[in-house]
């Protein structure tokens, strides 16, 4: 084996000269080669090591950034040749300053020294407004004012305190304060989320067998005692037989706070979240089997309000499984029954709901002339825009 290594150092001896890599052996490796401005040679890029502080001033830091500098940066070897442009004059960064003080790194990049500790959290200056510079966003150099007290300033007790709680947060050994804050805010959201599932529940159950929600007292705590007879309703008398044997959830009906989740205001609002749900299935299935038909059909309802029944026809399924189906989409309250504005309120409510009116084929409505009209009727206007659209009459037979 030979007795050479190769020792890679960066100096700074003027601002007339520039130094060159040099492989030499052991006992010359404090010699590098002065090359002056008439022989300056082109270098090649250093690669310095990630564990470097220098690669992470003014940086943004990650966490790993930072546990990185704080627990496992570049420490140099005793025999390492810490000397700087006032060698001459004796002044150098003496390495047994890095035992002496814990937050002290120095760094081969900026061939000076930094505080590890201000380096990540030091941000702004402390009391006083005092100025972010040496040891934290420029390098130490000047090692004529080495006894300088930096571990007096404010900003570097803050950024200590700092450290300590990043690490056993980091660690694991304890949580975030805005964690320890918020815990038990999380765990009430939790807790009302588990309450909340069979309140939905018993509401799909309602919707799937297409029964009433409301009874005659449909308000209060809902009472789980055998000699009530008042009729609450389809949905408390479902959910009040599901929770009977659910203790969080028998006593949490009990009690006489407003808050539980099962008014009408509740229920209305879960059945229309419901209602979204499906309806996005149902667009998604439209807009995937490539065509549909448009049907629709305007009534008056309780409040003698026009409404338009929107609706589609569409397949489903390939092959052998493909099914025909009709789905409803939605009411749409209508202020003029004239051809042009229906087409403009069907088309609006399609797009509305996303459906891509480009795979329109067909158009069923009733025989009226607003619908049917071949100058102003709605068919009329929409296979202006979509010509394939093709109208087919739709005779709706009531049953007296």
């Amino acid at each position: 084996m030979s007795n050479k290594r190769k020792i890679t150092t960066y100096f700074t001896c003027s601002t007339k000269s520039t130094i060159k890599h040099a492989d030499a052996d052991e006992k010359n490796s404090k010699i590098p080669k002065i090359i002056t401005e008439k022989e300056v040679v082109d270098l090649p890029a250093v690669d310095f090591n990630v564990h470097d502080i220098g690669c992470y001033i003014n940086s943004t830091l990650t966490d790993a950034d930072r546990y990185l500098i704080l627990k496992d940066v570049w420490i140099p070897p005793a025999t390492y040749p810490l000397l700087d442009c006032n060698a001459k004059r004796g002044l150098k960064f003496k390495h047994h300053w890095l035992n002496a003080h814990n937050w002290l790194a120095y760094s081969e990049k900026y061939q000076g020294a930094f505080c590890k500790f201000c380096v990540v959290f030091s941000k702004v200056g402390g009391v006083g407004g005092q100025k972010l510079g040496t040891l934290v966003v420029e390098a130490f150099t000047n090692y004529k004012k080495a006894t300088e007290k930096h571990g007096n300033l404010e900003y570097h007790k803050t950024a200590l305190l700092k450290y300590d709680n990043f690490l056993n947060i980091y660690s694991n050994k304890s949580s975030s304060i805005i964690t320890r804050i918020d815990s038990e805010r999380t765990k009430q959201i939790e807790t009302n989320r588990k309450r909340l599932i069979p309140i939905i529940e018993c509401i799909m159950l309602c919707g799937q067998q297409e029964i009433a929600l409301r009874g005659h007292k449909d308000y209060g705590p809902i009472c789980f005692s055998s000699e009530s007879n008042e009729n609450e309703g389809n949905f408390r008398a479902i959910l009040k037989y599901k929770t009977k044997d659910i203790d969080y959830m028998k006593s949490y009906l009990e009690t006489q706070s407003k808050n539980k989740y099962i008014s009408n205001r509740t229920q209305n609002e879960i059945i229309e979240t419901c209602g979204d749900i499906i309806l996005k299935k149902i667009v998604k299935i439209v807009n995937e089997s490539g065509f549909f038909s448009v049907l629709v059909d305007e009534t008056t309802d309780v409040s003698v309000k026009e409404q338009l029944t929107l609706c589609v026809r569409y397949l489903s399924g390939s092959g052998e499984n493909v099914c025909i189906n009709e789905s409803f989409l939605k009411f749409i309250e209508i202020q003029s029954l004239t051809g042009e504005n229906l087409a403009k309120v069907i088309l609006n409510g399609l797009n509305a709901c996303g459906i891509d009116c480009n795979n329109m084929v067909g158009q069923g409505y009733d025989g009226a002339n607003n619908m049917s009209g071949h100058l102003k009727g709605v068919q009329t206007i929409i296979r202006d825009s979509y010509p394939r659209a093709l109208y087919v009459l739709v005779l709706l037979i009531a049953s007296i």
